[in-house]
Formats: structure tokens, sequence, C-alpha cells
């Protein structure tokens, strides 16, 4: 796939297709795909920014940690519904393997595979991938 630049028109692979590039952990190079990305499956959307680093605040040790082939969508942002109600709205970083590029006039771009129907797929491996061990006073911690 072609390297995305801000501007790209881009559609969202569908679920099944995403979900066949994840690991055990639900994550492709290291990039977890949040539950809350899957309202945006089968949807066109434009490259908002080109994501290199993203700092670490899951371990508590911090840093930046670069990155490859991701990217931010515009307008795509979590509404917080797998992560305890919360309502900071982050940005999703999303892998370039994850969407197809697209024309500006809406004409497809090597487009790999068609829609499939994500009805019946089963998401809860990474529904269950976003909680993490609960913190000592047994609050709920999330990815």
């Amino acid at each position: 796939m072609p390297r995305l630049r801000v501007g790209d028109v881009v559609e969202v692979l569908s679920a099944r297709e995403i979900l066949a590039t994840l690991d055990d952990k639900g994550e492709l190079e290291n990039l977890p795909f949040m539950p809350e990305m899957l309202r945006y499956c089968g949807q066109r959307m434009t490259v908002h920014k080109v994501a290199h680093k993203l700092c670490e605040i899951i371990t508590g040790e911090g840093g930046l940690h670069w990155m490859n082939n991701a990217i931010h969508l515009t307008g795509a942002r979590c509404n917080g519904e797998f992560h305890g109600g919360c309502q900071t709205a982050c940005s999703f970083y999303w892998k370039e393997a994850w969407v197809r590029q697209v024309s500006r006039e809406g004409r497809d771009i090597d487009r790999k595979v068609s829609l499939a129907d994500d009805a019946k797929v089963d998401v809860s491996a990474i529904e269950r991938a976003t909680k993490k061990e609960p913190d000592a006073d047994g609050s709920e911690r999330f990815l």
C-alpha cells in the first residue's frame, strides 16, 4: 500500500478484514485496534495527520514511541464506550493496513477485497484486550 498523506481519502476496511491483521493481543505491530473503532468500518474518511510517535501512558514508564505506517483520521475519536465511559475523546491511531486508499472522486485505488458482512464477526477478543488488571484499589484500568 502506498504511504498515505494528509488529505488522502481512505475507506476503513471491514471488521473481518481488520481482525484478520491482528495478533492474539488484538494488535498489529504493537498498536491495538480499539473496539470503539469498529463503528468506522466501511466509512470513507480523510487522513487528518500522519502519526510518527505516541506518548506512552499505560505502563507508567512514559516516553515516546516511534511508529511506522500509522495515521489519524478526521473526526474519528473514541467515545469511551469500552473504556469505562471515558469522555476524553482521544484521536485513534490507525495502521495503514486497516484502510484502503480511495481517489478524491470516490473511485477505489488498489481495492483488495470487497467489504464482508460483519454482523457475525466475533469482536470479543479486542473487547477483552482493552481491559487491564485492576489497580491496587480495585478500580478499572484500560488500554
